[in-house]
């Protein structure tokens, strides 16, 4: 990312309003997250069920809560050509981040 924007700022641009990082198949990793939201939501409800003194015998409701992909953003970047000089100072220690990717579930299981 530094380098497109020290690119962009050799090249004359004078407005850099934002920067934002993304995933390039986020859909694969929400089906990954909402399976281990279902698994957790299964290991909890045993523990539960067996502090309870019952088992679960099925499921009678799921409900997908919708899930998010939340990524850095970098909004420290300067909105007009008297910040470039700020910008291109910051373009060097622009450094990778973490994306969170996240499902959840409600189940009511049925017991017996």
């Amino acid at each position: 990312a530094g380098n497109v924007i020290e690119a962009a700022l050799n090249n004359g641009a004078n407005r850099i309003d934002s920067l934002s990082f993304d995933v390039k198949e986020p859909e694969s990793l929400r089906r990954a997250a909402l399976k281990d939201a279902v698994r957790d939501a299964r290991n909890k409800a045993d523990i539960l069920a067996g502090a309870l003194g019952v088992r679960i015998t099925g499921i009678k409701l799921v409900t997908e809560n919708v899930g998010s992909v939340t990524s850095r953003d970098n909004t420290r970047l300067g909105k007009n050509a008297m910040d470039m000089v700020a910008i291109s100072a910051m373009v060097a220690p622009l450094e990778a981040g973490t994306i969170d990717v996240s499902a959840t579930v409600h189940v009511d299981y049925i017991v017996e």
